[in-house]
């Protein structure tokens, strides 16, 4: 039987749909001194939902062209992400974490992060959640530190999801910990 993609206004990751993750990208652009220079795109989508029980083609490992896609969350709101990971509820929320994988990309002759790079609220050690109750709006989650030590941009890495104690694990790329953070509130 053939399965067909999922329709946009269905809510709610669905059984055969994945939540990947993808740089933004970069648009051209000229720097303070008028000087070609790229900036992060901050419309570009970092993570969708996408349906992959209906690809319309065999698997051979091609780029997949149009894939069908919802609910997207673009870098102005969540920044770069990598990390994903789904926890229990029916449907399921959708964490992502910050990431540096992409480069840390810095405003031209600045010292400064480029916008696009950390989301909305948020920094190289954090988390969004993506509600379902929500359509899967982006909001900050948690704040990933180390004895109050901010992550400085080596970002987070993946993350797990525990169901039996509803809490997550995320490593933390610039201290090499692993922390455990309750899924109720976001507190480490």
């Amino acid at each position: 039987a053939l399965i067909l993609p999922a329709p946009a206004q269905q809510s709610g990751l669905q059984p055969g749909e994945a939540f990947v993750t993808r740089f933004s990208g970069a648009r051209p652009g000229t720097d303070s001194r008028g000087q070609p220079s790229f900036a992060i795109d901050l419309n570009g989508v970092v993570g969708s939902i996408i349906d992959i029980r209906a690809p319309g083609q065999p698997p051979r490992g091609d780029h997949w062209i149009n894939e069908p896609q919802r609910n997207p969350i673009i870098a102005a709101d969540v920044g770069q992400v990598f990390g994903v990971v789904l926890d229990d509820a029916t449907p399921p929320n959708i964490y992502v974490s910050a990431t540096a994988a992409f480069g840390l990309h810095l405003r031209s002759g600045t010292l400064l992060w480029m916008p696009g790079m950390w989301g909305a609220g948020g920094g190289p050690g954090t988390i969004y959640r993506l509600d379902a109750a929500n359509d899967y709006r982006p909001r900050v989650f948690s704040h990933i530190t180390l004895n109050n030590r901010q992550n400085t941009g080596a970002a987070l890495g993946n993350m797990a999801f525990d169901a039996a104690n509803k809490q997550l694990f995320v490593s933390d790329m610039e201290t090499g910990m692993i922390h455990r953070v309750r899924a109720a509130d976001g507190v480490d």
